[in-house]
């Protein structure tokens, strides 16, 4: 009879599976299901990359802890085989053994990780680690409630069709690794050439965040308040009331410093620009407003041929454009 074993990315997806194939027997890692179905689980990556000095020559001299010495000669490291190893979390050992205990004896083996990249890949590194290379498909699901993973069982489909997300995932992962561990001992020893033994640690990811916050906080400390005014108006013209707020000629002196803030914290002008009139010169901007009547009314400023900034106004009601003189 073939024998089915889902791997699951987490103990509580390997539940939820649990409870729709039907328990028969519980062992140490996995469980036995109906129709000969076997499920484990995993608790995250069991993997991991393999440190520098697994890719280093053996003469390199050993520091006080026993690792490699960091040097500049040996950079950069670019490993030819890529190495995982187990990780040294509590339990991690004894799951891969249940795991690999379970592969032998396998005839189909269900990739149960999460529906994502990380997901496809470390079920896909257990099976590569242990050179599995029998029939291997692929369990989907987002959510863990019965009717999710009852429809899910009946939509399983091969492995190899997720390819293209195991290998974005580990071309992540190498990426990670590849910046961080080079340019880490890269700086650092630079450093060290002043007297300093400080670790500069560098990461993908660590790194340019920690830029922008410490960029922001170079913002905030170097920051000089500068008072500024805005001129706005209410206008009433008989039932209808509304409010009208200045809107700046393009260049306008001033005010370079307040659209610049405004640019960098990702704020757009609201203002659409209109045809231009054919007895004026200049932009033409339109904003929309709400009355009290909840009419739908418009205003917009014009600069004049003689370069004089008017305010209008025009009230669907009352289809006509009134000047406002403020």
């Amino acid at each position: 009879m073939t024998i089915k074993v889902f791997i699951a990315e987490k103990p509580s997806v390997a539940k939820a599976i649990i409870n729709e194939l039907g328990t028969v027997k519980k062992l140490n890692g996995a469980v036995l299901c109906k129709n000969n179905i076997y499920v484990t689980w995993c608790f995250g990556h069991l993997l991991e990359q393999a440190e520098p000095d697994a890719y280093l020559p053996e003469d390199i001299p050993v520091g006080k802890k026993g690792n490699k010495i960091w040097r500049v000669q040996d950079l950069p490291i670019f490993p030819q085989k890529w190495i995982l190893q187990p990780k040294k979390d509590k339990g991690v050992k004894a799951q891969l053994k249940v795991i690999k205990d379970l592969l032998t004896k396998a005839d189909i083996v269900v990739n149960a990780g999460d529906p994502d990249r990380e997901g496809q890949l470390l079920v896909d590194e257990i099976l590569e680690h242990f050179k599995y290379k029998k029939t291997v498909q692929r369990f989907l699901v987002s959510a863990q409630d019965s009717a999710s993973i009852r429809k899910s069982l009946t939509k399983i489909e091969p492995n190899s069709k997720y390819e293209g997300m195991k290998l974005a995932a580990l071309g992540r992962s190498r990426a990670d690794w590849l910046l961080g561990m080079n340019l880490t001992r890269a700086l650092t020893l630079k450093k060290a050439l002043s007297g300093e033994r400080t670790l500069i640690a560098v990461g993908r990811v660590q790194t340019p965040t920690l830029s922008l916050v410490a960029k922001r906080d170079q913002d905030i400390r170097n920051f000089k308040p500068i008072p500024f005014f805005t001129i706005k108006c209410t206008v009433s013209n008989g039932s209808t009331v509304f409010s009208a707020s200045w809107i700046p000629k393009n260049g306008q002196i001033g005010l370079g410093r307040r659209k610049e803030t405004d640019r960098r914290n990702g704020r757009k002008d609201s203002h659409q620009p209109l045809p231009e009139s054919k007895n004026s010169k200049g932009s033409i901007f339109l904003q929309r407003n709400q009355t009290e009547s909840s009419a739908k009314s418009f205003f917009f400023s014009r600069h004049s041929a003689r370069g004089q900034q008017q305010i209008w106004f025009f009230c669907p009601r009352n289809p006509r454009y009134l000047p406002i003189v403020i």
